[in-house]
């Protein structure tokens, strides 16, 4: 089964992107993978415009590295997150009032997906930390069973099933696009010289 990158859609306005405060939980709690038992106060995310240009899309795009999307959109997908997420409320505070019909999602599993072999990166210390990608290929079927799920050497990338690709363009649900690593990558850097810059030929080989 093939996985894709959760991704925000592509020109979407600075000022539409919602700012995590940071007085709130560490949002990297919720990049472990687990379900979290503490009390959490709700997170509160600031928006430099409109309750009504928000409220159009399904899912947003914030600094929280996590998604976050409105309660209808979790109705929608129920039965493919069952048992792999857990839903925080938060708070939306735009120019002209508080939405609170969205909801975090903190997901609850980490795969190991990456090809090392296909893959271009680099790590972080000699613990061999992965710290940057400049070039991505996930491994056949690493989500297993599962339809949501981060990416254990990298948590900030969240890989999802065709399944929820689907469901989410059946519904006609925006805010959210998504898209192969190997795409993703390739909007960022001119691969031609990232290959080239390891010796390797672009476009890769197909087998």
């Amino acid at each position: 089964m093939k996985a894709y990158l959760w991704d925000s859609l592509r020109n979407y306005p600075n000022k539409w992107i919602g700012m995590y405060n940071d007085d709130m939980p560490d949002r990297f709690i919720f990049f472990n993978g687990k379900l979290i038992t503490e009390k959490l106060p709700r997170p509160i995310i600031d928006f430099e415009c409109s309750k009504e240009r928000i409220e159009k899309f399904g899912a947003i795009r914030t600094t929280t590295g996590s998604p976050i999307v409105r309660k209808d959109v979790l109705a929608i997908c129920a039965d493919l997150f069952e048992g792999q997420i857990q839903t925080f409320d938060v708070e939306l505070r735009t120019e002209n009032g508080i939405l609170t019909n969205y909801k975090l999602i903190n997901i609850l599993n980490l795969v190991e997906g990456v090809d090392s072999t296909e893959s271009i990166f680099s790590y972080l210390d000699k613990e061999k930390q992965l710290i940057h990608f400049n070039y991505l290929v996930l491994k056949e079927n690493c989500l297993g069973n599962l339809n949501i799920a981060r990416l254990r050497e990298f948590e900030p990338h969240i890989l999802v099933s065709e399944k929820v690709k689907e469901r989410f363009h059946k519904h006609k649900i925006k805010g959210a696009r998504f898209i192969e690593p190997e795409e993703y990558y390739g909007e960022i850097y001119n691969l031609k010289k990232v290959f080239e810059g390891v010796g390797r030929v672009w476009p890769p080989e197909k087998m």
